[in-house]
């Protein structure tokens, strides 16, 4: 199925300045990466690079990637004032170029949901392939209790398509509790929670699952 990047040029100063800002689970992910001595990482549809930049900074060796050109892009022409050249590329979540077996955690956060099943499914699979056994995997996913879900609005079971900027056309496949956990089967979950999150003054709520798993 044809996917679409975000829209960067669309987003406002102040959108810009929360897709900029590390979330703590990142700052809780970091911590349990050095206790582990973890020390290469891919992060997964990187956007404005806001947890890639988190992770070099706290010394990890870090690549990534987006389908946005745009933010490719920009993140890259950071990495090389970082003298960090080329860690990011542009392409597709579902066609990760990575070796198998070769890093030792992955970050996918707030990514792998804007998807149809198939396609989220497809890069779940590409994930484990990535890492090592062993490997932490810190990931995101859509709750159906989310406001923007609406069964009238699917497209297909459990996915909506946004119709507004900056995911305009871009597919939202949402989960509950228990297809979240029914996708770990090859992972041990060392942490699920469900995260409630109300931004722009408190007119929009976001509901996520947030879990914190090892490659068996």
């Amino acid at each position: 199925m044809k996917q679409k990047a975000w829209n960067w040029l669309a987003v406002n100063s102040q959108e810009r300045e929360f897709w900029s800002t590390p979330s703590g689970n990142v700052f809780e992910f970091i911590l349990r990466l050095k206790q582990s001595g973890k020390s290469k990482v891919y992060d997964l549809g990187c956007g404005l690079g806001r947890h890639l930049f988190l992770l070099i900074e706290s010394g990890f060796e870090v690549h990534g990637s987006d389908f946005s050109l745009d933010a490719v892009k920009e993140v890259n022409e950071e990495l090389e004032k970082l003298e960090c050249p080329n860690r990011v590329k542009h392409e597709s979540m579902t066609e990760i170029s990575e070796q198998d077996d070769s890093y030792d955690a992955v970050i996918a956060y707030n990514v792998i949901y804007h998807s149809y099943l198939a396609d989220m499914l497809k890069t779940f699979r590409n994930i484990h392939r990535i890492l090592k056994s062993g490997g932490y995997l810190l990931i995101t996913f859509q709750a159906k209790t989310s406001p923007i879900y609406n069964k009238d609005d699917e497209v297909e079971p459990g996915t909506i398509v946004k119709k507004y900027e900056p995911e305009a056309g871009i597919p939202h496949h949402l989960v509950d509790r228990e297809e979240t956990i029914s996708m770990f089967s090859d992972f041990h979950i060392l942490d699920l929670k469900y995260v409630e999150h109300e931004y722009d003054g408190m007119r929009h709520k976001g509901c996520h699952f947030v879990v914190t798993a090892v490659k068996r």
